[in-house]
């Protein structure tokens, strides 16, 4: 057994491990092994039983949310089976930590990196296990508002439930269970988490001591013992990787292949629900867990993607210390590690594809095509929207464009214009006038972080913080001033909003128009097996993707610059935003800046993603027009028909695309690589904060 004060596991995660049979040298671990298999297989046997017997209901959604559920039961109860059956594995995994936590002691500045490790895996074990139990009592509470007796969890039980009190005793055991359950759930995510770090502090141990070879060259000194040193970790944090690696490698098959039936099963149920009486209690209760369900797998792939950019580090460290001045036999050593460290440290998902943060980007993607085509055969009837008459702008929209000055023929569009200018720039030149003021102030988080909550403050405080010309302390000047502020925000970022809105109801239409050119193409089929002329509707067809083409690009044209404006700054506001809900952490006021700035953070990544999104929305519609053309009955057209088929073919193969500055194209993986940059300015940052 591993004593805990020289335990490189934090206390969250080893009682965690204690509790479901895996820390080794626990006296318990064959009973709390039983327990967990006897309650998670009545679980499970009772969900299944329920999905067999409503599975001919005809009530989809009712299924989509039982389904989801139990695939997230399922694939904890897998996981824990897998952990049991790679216990040996685990075990020298601890003793590895171990040992790696007790060389550090000899050395201050290494025993400070790991145990700076130690402390940020505590953290990172809150956060999941805070965020778990929020979306579980979101997910719980929705039985209280329900005007019949329903389980929190959907099963077929083998007696009435809707008497009291066992309607109670049932949902406080199935509670329990599942409180248990999201815990444990939660905890493997920190103990992967806990891993990865352990690899990074015993990486930057490795890059230290190849830093000190220039020192030891320049004294004079051999550099073979640290080289045999350095060598000797390098491999040790090989064998750990390979560890974690066959631990997590099919966790992460079955996580994936779940999570993609759960992503889209909780989407469904998201879309469907907007039309029902009941939206408000079904949202609440599925969005924190559809969350929930992302963070999970994309906690697996971002240690993926962050231990592949670990071993890069090491040999980045050996290529920058001073090689070219070691002795022949010395140089040797270095090379050796040079050549070992580029093969990439990874975790797979069942040994077929690397973890990363574009795996996690292609999951979305498919979870959402599934959302799509199975909304399609639900026979859902079509969601009627406000729209304007005659008008394919909403109504919103439209009051948004005329509000900027950009809605044509509006007689004040120049009067608009004007005082946006005025009041951004008054905004923004107070705004730049107190981040110089205040630059060498010492207080980075709070130059970073210019929007505050003004309520929450012990002294006086301005909504958006300026170095104005006067003093704005005195009442009402104070009052005023906050008045303006909140004003001229919440007009500038419901403007925000709309601009994205404008761009969905852009994609949309470029959506309604490739549908229609879809459709005709079926005439197609069907006048050609008629050996009708097929003439007229091709010259139509043609037309109607030259229009498409035309309005792609038109909005290529004005969203071009705008997406490359909007992914420099995003870049650069998320990895500041990160930055600051880093250092707030051990701030008194943690709880109100977290509060201010993590919907903040939502809402940049939101704007990105809309983007990035578009991009990849519109290039899939060039490829539909593409498949629909071949699909046809084109074998049947006539020659000089089959050359406008082919024209049009060849013209749909040159993609519609929506690019940043002309220089790379939107897509998801673009998305993931921005979050991905981001993440390092962060880390960055912090270590020179």
């Amino acid at each position: 057994m591993i004593s805990t004060n020289v335990s490189p596991i934090n206390q969250l995660v080893e009682f965690s491990l204690r509790l479901i049979g895996l820390w080794p040298g626990y006296s318990y671990v064959i009973v709390h092994r039983f327990l967990w298999v006897i309650t998670m297989c009545l679980i499970l046997f009772f969900q299944y039983w329920y999905i067999v017997i409503h599975l001919t209901s005809g009530d989809l959604p009712d299924l989509m949310d039982c389904l989801s559920i139990t695939m997230s039961n399922s694939v904890f109860f897998i996981k824990l089976i897998i952990l049991w059956m790679k216990n040996r594995v685990f075990d020298d995994i601890l003793k590895m930590m171990t040992d790696d936590w007790l060389d550090s002691i000899d050395k201050k500045e290494n025993h400070e990196t790991m145990s700076n490790r130690v402390q940020l895996s505590q953290r990172y074990s809150r956060l999941f296990v805070s965020s778990y139990s929020i979306g579980l009592i979101f997910f719980s509470s929705f039985a209280l508002f329900t005007q019949e007796k329903q389980l929190i969890l959907k099963m077929e039980l083998p007696f009435d439930i809707t008497k009291s009190p066992i309607y109670e005793l049932v949902n406080i055991v199935i509670f329990l269970q599942e409180f248990m359950a999201t815990s444990m759930s939660s905890m493997l995510s920190a103990l992967l988490v806990t891993l990865i770090l352990h690899v990074d502090g015993q990486v930057e141990i490795i890059c230290h001591q190849l830093s000190d070879i220039s020192s030891l060259i320049q004294k004079g000194k051999s550099c073979s013992k640290i080289l045999k040193l350095s060598i000797y970790k390098h491999q040790r944090i090989i064998n750990f990787t390979d560890n974690i690696e066959n631990i997590f490698t099919y966790i992460a098959l079955i996580q994936f292949l779940s999570n993609t039936l759960v992503i889209c099963s909780l989407g469904f149920l998201i879309i469907t629900s907007l039309d029902s009486e009941q939206r408000n209690v079904i949202l609440a209760k599925t969005i924190p867990y559809y969350v929930l369900a992302n963070l999970e797998a994309f906690a697996l792939c971002y240690a993926g993607e962050y231990l592949s950019s670990k071993s890069t580090d090491i040999e980045r460290a050996a290529y920058h210390s001073n090689w070219y001045e070691l002795d022949p036999s010395e140089s040797r050593f270095l090379l050796l590690l040079m050549i070992r460290s580029q093969k990439r440290f990874v975790i797979t998902a069942g040994k077929f594809m690397d973890l990363s943060l574009e795996v996690f980007a292609s999951m979305l993607k498919a979870s959402g095509s599934y959302v799509i085509k199975v909304f399609e055969a639900s026979k859902i009837e079509e969601i009627k929207y406000s729209m304007l008459p005659g008008s394919p702008i909403n109504r919103l929209l439209e009051f948004s464009l005329r509000f900027i000055g950009l809605w044509p023929g509006y007689s004040y569009a120049i009067i608009h214009r004007i005082l946006w200018i005025f009041a951004m720039t008054s905004t923004l030149i107070f705004q730049f006038w107190y981040l110089i003021a205040n630059f060498r102030s010492g207080d980075l988080p709070g130059v970073i972080f210019f929007l505050s909550f003004a309520l929450f403050a012990k002294e006086k405080q301005l909504i958006l913080k300026m170095k104005l010309p006067f003093d704005v302390m005195k009442s009402p000047i104070y009052e005023l001033i906050n008045f303006l502020q909140f004003f001229e925000e919440f007009i500038a970022a419901s403007t925000s909003g709309m601009m994205n809105a404008l761009l969905v109801t852009l994609m949309l239409h470029v959506d309604g128009q490739v549908e229609i050119i879809c459709k005709k193409f079926s005439e197609i089929s069907r006048m050609a097996e008629n050996h009708l002329s097929c003439k007229k509707i091709f010259e139509s067809l043609i037309k109607c993707h030259q229009r498409v083409i035309t309005f792609a690009e038109n909005i290529e044209n004005i969203f071009s610059y705008i997406a490359l404006m909007q992914f420099l700054s995003n870049t650069l506001v998320i990895g500041l935003l990160g930055f600051l809900i880093v250092t707030s952490l051990d701030s008194e006021q943690r709880s109100v800046i977290l509060a201010r700035t993590i919907p903040y953070y939502i809402l940049v990544n939101l704007e990105a993603f809309v983007l990035c999104f578009a991009g990849e929305f519109i290039r899939s519609k060039s490829i539909a027009i593409e498949k629909a053309a071949y699909e046809c009955n084109w074998y049947e057209l006539d020659p000089k028909e089959s050359k406008s088929l082919l024209l049009l073919i060849i013209r749909s193969q040159k993609r519609f695309k929506i690019t940043a500055g002309k220089f790379m194209e939107l897509s998801l993986e673009r998305f993931a690589r921005m979050l991905n940059a981001s993440a390092s300015y962060v880390s960055v940052l912090y270590a020179s904060y």
